[in-house]
Order: structure tokens, then sequence, then C-alpha cells
């Protein structure tokens, strides 16, 4: 309950900092709240035994954006969608088209969803990580998976750049 604990704080610090004049609850209210709603621990002992067993960088990479979005969903009371479950990540990072139908088959109209971005999963199962811009690529899977006419992907940067800003 701890770590749940501890997670649940971070994430109701930031909506408390972010909540653009929205009156939330205090951040230890608000953790508290999240945590009560979660039961965390088997999942992050689950988390801790796949890491020490070998499960990899990539896995280890993604379960901060698997719980970060798990916390989130419950806090706006929205559905949650592992995107290891649908995204397949083949050779030289290329997504296999099954991912756009293993989506859109968790996906339902008139409902909210919170998916976690950068990961998927191999051809063979094991989590898989995108490289730089994952979380972009996520949300142009998600749309295309569910027809959008279009996609937005606004970044936070401090300026205008016409090229790499790397």
């Amino acid at each position: 309950k701890f770590m749940a604990l501890i997670l649940a704080a971070i994430i109701a610090a930031l909506l408390c900092s972010c909540s653009g004049g929205k009156t939330l609850p205090d951040a230890p209210t608000l953790a508290a709240a999240l945590a009560s709603g979660l039961d965390f621990d088997e999942e992050l002992e689950d988390i801790r035994k796949n890491i020490d067993g070998g499960k990899g960088r990539d896995y280890a990479a993604s379960r901060g954006e698997h719980l970060n979005a798990r916390l989130i969903s419950l806090y706006f009371g929205w559905n949650y969608v592992e995107t290891g479950d649908a995204i397949v990540i083949g050779e030289n990072n290329v997504i296999e088209k099954e991912s756009y139908s293993n989506l859109a088959s968790l996906i339902k109209d008139g409902e909210k969803y919170v998916i976690p971005g950068f990961y998927g999963r191999s051809p063979s199962g094991e989590i898989r990580c995108f490289s730089r811009g994952g979380s972009d690529i996520t949300g142009a899977i998600a749309a295309r998976a569910v027809g959008a006419g279009v996609y937005e992907n606004w970044t936070e940067v401090s300026g205008v750049y016409s090229s790499d800003p790397r």
C-alpha cells in the first residue's frame, strides 16, 4: 500500500498543480482517495518480481507509464487500455497491422479511455518500447484504430523549431 500511496501522491500533486483553476482537494486528500481505489500491492510485487526475474529494460521502462495511466484513469473514471495487449511492434520498430484492429476491439464508441504511450509488445509477447517520440506514435495508432478524421499532436516547447530540437 505504501508504494501505491506514493504513486497516488505524485499524481495528486501534479493534478492539483495543473488543475487550470478547477477546485481540487489538497494533494494528501486526493492521494488517499486515489490510493483507496487501488489495490496495487500485488501488481507492484509482480512488477518487482518481473524486473528481478529479467523481464528486461523495456518492461522496466514501461511500468511507470503503465502505473501512471492506471492512476489517471481512476482519477477521471475512464477506462484503461493496456497497450501491451494491443500494439505489436515488429522488426525495425514497424507497427504490425494487427495493432489497429487489436486496439479498435478494446475501444467502444461513446466511452473515454486512458491509453499509455510509448510501448507495446513484440510479436512473441515481450513488452517493447518505441524509440524517441513513442507516445506520439501511440496517439497516431489510436487515432487510426478508431478511424479518427484527424489526429493533432501538440508538444510544449520553449519556442518554435524549424528542425529537430535534439
